[in-house]
C-alpha cells in the first residue's frame, strides 16, 4: 500500500548504537511546555531505575530548560519536517512517549503522532485523550496522565521486548486501517445532488 511506504520512507531503518540499552523519546514541537512538565519526572524516576536506558527529548529552548537538571538527557532542537522525517525514519526507537495534557488546543488534535511512532518502528505510550481514545483491547498503551501509571508501563515496555514489539505492531496497524479509510474517501462526498447536496 502506497501511503504505508511513505509514512515509513525507503531504505534501512537503523537503532542508534546503544549498549545494551533501550532507547525513549518524546519529540515535541512549541508549546508543549506542560507535557515536558508532566514528563520530566517521569523520566527521572525510569533513567534511576534503569541505566540502560537512554531518553533522547526534542524541545524547544524554553522547554529544553526543564530536562537541564536531569542527568543522561539528551535534548535536540525541533527541526525542519523534511529532516524531522528523515532522522526518525533513520534513526529508530525502542519507546515513544507521546504525553497530552488536557487543555483545548490538545482537544483539537488529530492523532498524526502515532504516524511518526510507527515510522520509527516504536512501542508508543499515548495519553488517553481524543485524539488517541481511551484503553481498549487493540494493544496500544494509552493511559490517564497519572505519572504512576506512566512509570510502570514504561518500565514494563523497557524490560520487556516483546511487549514492545506488541505494542509496535498494535500501533502500526491502527495506521494502516487509517491510511486504508484515507484511499476509500469520505461516504457520500461527490456522489451528487442527491446523496450530498453537491455535484
Amino acid at each position: 500500500m502506497a501511503p504505508i511506504h511513505l509514512i515509513r520512507g525507503e531504505g534501512p531503518r537503523v537503532l542508534v548504537p546503544i549498549e545494551n540499552g533501550v532507547r525513549i523519546v518524546y519529540h515535541a514541537t512549541v508549546g508543549h511546555g506542560p507535557e515536558h512538565r508532566f514528563l520530566r519526572p517521569i523520566i527521572a524516576a525510569v533513567l534511576e531505575a534503569r541505566p540502560n536506558v537512554v531518553f533522547e527529548v526534542t524541545a524547544e529552548r524554553q522547554e529544553s530548560k526543564i530536562w537541564n537538571s536531569v542527568p543522561g538527557v539528551i535534548v535536540t532542537q525541533p527541526t525542519t519536517w523534511t529532516a524531522y522525517v528523515e532522522r526518525t525514519h533513520l534513526q529508530a526507537a525502542d519507546i515513544a512517549l507521546v504525553p497530552l495534557t488536557k487543555s483545548k488546543i490538545n482537544e483539537t488534535r488529530a492523532d498524526t503522532k502515532r504516524i511518526d511512532v510507527v515510522r520509527m518502528g516504536a512501542a508508543g505510550v499515548f495519553s488517553a485523550s481524543t485524539a488517541y481514545g481511551a484503553a481498549d483491547a487493540s494493544g496500544e498503551v494509552r493511559l490517564t496522565n497519572r505519572r504512576k501509571y506512566w512509570i510502570e508501563a514504561i518500565l514494563k515496555l523497557v524490560d520487556d521486548p516483546e511487549r514492545r514489539r506488541a505494542a509496535a505492531r498494535a500501533s502500526e496497524l491502527l495506521v494502516e486501517a487509517a491510511a486504508l479509510r484515507a484511499q476509500s474517501g469520505i461516504p457520500g462526498l461527490h456522489r451528487g445532488k442527491t446523496d450530498a447536496g453537491i455535484s
